[in-house]
């Protein structure tokens, strides 16, 4: 009888093709649209397009300094794929050399002598500017000495001579030659935990991770609604005409929503590692804080029903609840900076329980702090499944 319960259960849920669209494909669509727009992991190196449009000597020098920049990669392409990576966040900045770069340079003229366009995502946009200003400063230098020089002697009534001139350019490129002029600038790795440095996510997992956790609370909730539409078709009434709501059933119909919300997160995790090439859940440990969330929102979702009396009304209201409730859980939070520390208010929703305890065993994977998260949402799952179970059985309104 369980299993037939079982059976007929999931075929129900999967025969509904709102169900399907809630629980899967819009999850994915999302996951595809922020893993193109946050997938930003941390890097050892920050990208760069350049667009040369002069094609001289003096702008291939400068693409030439910029690619010998630690940490600084340099990918040469066309104005139309420059803007295209800047607008989708794949690059820090795109630099467009104008077609009079080198005559403007020779002119000592350097307003408006390149376009920096900067990704709107780019954590470095004042070190970029600076950095490149400088380089073009270094190759202006000895016009800018020049010039200096010249209005001084101009000031004084001295003639300016053609050797003078050439004495400049030549004890410049002297200085020059020997890196006595330069951009410089030190990188700095982040301190491991134990040198008391702060822990993160990589980027892409900070951003999708609260995304997942709020999809499974999403997708449970939307099915849960197989109680108020059995009411609906009379299948409550039938089983008091049998003698009582049978447990079968329920469990039943518990382990369905446990079973679709485990798929759910099996499809989200592994969507999220093609997408960014990272796993945001792995480990015994946290796939059974994941199987215990789902467990605790199966609970919820039992007990919302007995609340609501029709299917549409939960079906209306799971957004809202999926929303508030995934906010004030952390999961509408970018989870870098706060890993294993999230503000109080997150503990009142599984959500951040589960966040929480994710965290922990990502920056600490010796701590047991998890094992406080694990207790309290199989509590709660518990005690919602109970309260859920008891109402049905002794509220006599399910069955009218």
């Amino acid at each position: 009888m369980f299993y037939l319960f079982l059976r007929t259960r999931l075929k129900l849920l999967f025969s509904d093709a709102r169900f399907f669209v809630a629980i899967i494909f819009i999850p994915l669509v999302v996951s595809a649209m922020m893993g193109n727009a946050l997938d930003r992991q941390e890097k050892s190196e920050m990208e760069l397009v350049i667009v040369d449009y002069d094609q001289s000597e003096m702008s291939k020098n400068l693409i030439m300094a910029l690619e010998n920049k630690e940490s600084i990669h340099i990918r040469q392409m066309n104005m139309k794929k420059a803007k295209r990576y800047v607008e989708d966040n794949q690059v820090e900045a795109a630099v467009i050399i104008p077609a009079d770069y080198e005559a403007k340079l020779l002119s000592g003229d350097l307003q408006g002598i390149l376009q920096i366009d900067i990704a709107f995502s780019a954590d470095s946009r004042g070190f970029l500017s600076e950095m490149i200003a400088g380089e073009v400063f270094r190759q202006s230098g000895p016009i800018i000495s020049q010039k200096a020089v010249s209005g001084v002697l101009m000031k004084d009534e001295i003639p300016v001579i053609n050797s003078i001139t050439s004495l400049i350019q030549e004890k410049y490129d002297e200085i020059y030659a020997n890196d006595r002029v330069y951009v410089d600038y030190i990188v700095l790795p982040a301190k491991p935990p134990e040198s008391g440095g702060l822990v993160n996510y990589p980027a892409a997992v900070a951003s999708s991770l609260g995304l997942i956790v709020l999809f499974l609370l999403f997708g449970t909730l939307h099915g849960s609604s197989w109680l108020t539409r059995d009411k609906d078709l009379g299948v409550l009434k039938r089983f008091v005409t049998a003698g009582g709501v049978k447990l079968t059933w329920f469990l039943a119909s518990w382990l369905s929503l446990f079973l679709v919300g485990t798929l759910l997160a099996i499809v989200l995790v592994l969507g999220s590692y093609f997408l960014t090439g990272f796993l945001p859940v792995e480990g015994i440990k946290s796939w059974l804080l994941i199987l215990v969330y789902i467990a605790c929102n199966c609970s919820v979702g039992l007990f919302l029903s007995t609340i609501f009396k029709r299917a549409e009304h939960l079906q209306a209201a799971t957004p809202i609840i999926a929303i508030v409730s995934g906010f004030a859980g952390g999961c509408l939070w970018n989870q870098m900076g706060t890993i294993a520390n999230l503000p109080i208010i997150s503990l009142f929703t599984p959500q951040g329980w589960v966040l929480q305890a994710l965290g922990a065993l990502y920056a600490y994977p010796g701590t047991a702090v998890w094992l406080q998260s694990l207790v309290v949402l199989s509590g709660l799952s518990i005690i919602l499944a109970v309260v859920a179970w008891v109402r049905l059985k002794k509220d006599r309104q399910y069955y009218s």
